[in-house]
């Protein structure tokens, strides 16, 4: 009969014998199979309603050390951290909570040449100009006859559940750029989760503050803060030279520009119909 060989922990390096579940030190599962999105489902729903120290535990090093936190993961070291999805799904939703607290912003609507031109003024005082192309005549004469605080509550309200549908796009042109270093999409649906949860906590922050005291360059220095992030992460996870981090940063950007546009204007449409 063939004697299996005792393991190590991938989290604490405790040596375990074969028929161990869990780890007896650390508590982590001692699972010896590939990670799968059924997997990083299964551990979701393991942790939805038991918030611990593991997200306090996790909030510094996703803020201060870009991609510690998806090296740790995958170099097994599961158990000290709060799950991606996890951490994604609790500070997504403060941010939303803290943005729906907020006063509702108005919006003027000026159509010049079958193309309206959207200018919401937020909370913060700062205006972001975006501008549809409507070409349907039906969907254009409702815009002009919704109540738009009506509006906005529901833009927001559907934004949330758009924004997730953002992370698995993020997730592909990641794996499309960097093919080569890491195979596994599910390596790239980690790094989206946790980078889209630095996005969130910064402007969770940026939001909060600014309410209370308005600093005029503190958005650029924001923008500034996320993207440097992203390319540490870049960086670091996919082990990466500078010249070829910086070339496939702008790219990824670029891409995911047009693509969060495209989320952007199905998001106004779809509000558009349902009001």
């Amino acid at each position: 009969m063939e004697i299996q060989p005792e393991i190590p922990c991938e989290n604490c390096g405790t040596t375990l014998k074969p028929d161990f579940q869990f780890c007896p030190k650390c508590g982590q599962e001692n699972s010896g199979t590939p990670l799968t999105i059924k997997a990083l489902l299964k551990d979701l729903i393991g942790e939805f309603f038991s918030l611990d120290s593991k997200f306090l535990r996790s909030i510094k090093p996703l803020l201060i050390k870009p991609g510690f936190l998806t090296i740790e993961f995958f170099s097994g070291k599961r158990a000290k951290y709060i799950s991606p999805l996890k951490l994604y799904l609790n500070i997504s939703l403060v941010y939303f909570l803290v943005l729906s607290f907020g006063k509702t912003p108005e919006m003027k609507v000026s159509f010049k040449h079958n193309e309206p031109n959207v200018t919401q003024s937020d909370t913060t005082g700062i205006e972001n100009k975006n501008t549809w192309r409507i070409n349907p005549d039906f969907i254009e004469k409702k815009f002009k006859k919704i109540d738009k605080n009506l509006f906005w509550e529901k833009f927001n309200s559907f934004l949330s559940p758009m924004v997730f549908f953002l992370l698995p796009a993020f997730a592909l042109i990641l794996m499309l750029l960097f093919y080569k270093s890491a195979k596994s999409y599910v390596r790239h649906f980690v790094l989206s989760l946790h980078f889209h949860s630095f996005v969130f906590t910064v402007f969770t922050f940026y939001v909060l503050i600014n309410r209370l005291i308005h600093l005029k360059y503190f958005l650029p220095a924001l923008f500034i803060i996320v993207f440097w992030n992203l390319l540490m992460c870049l960086k670091k996870i996919y082990n990466q030279k500078w010249i070829v981090a910086v070339f496939k940063f702008f790219t990824l950007m670029g891409i995911y520009t047009l693509v969060f546009v495209i989320f952007l204007s199905l998001t106004f449409i779809i509000t558009v119909l349902v009001v």
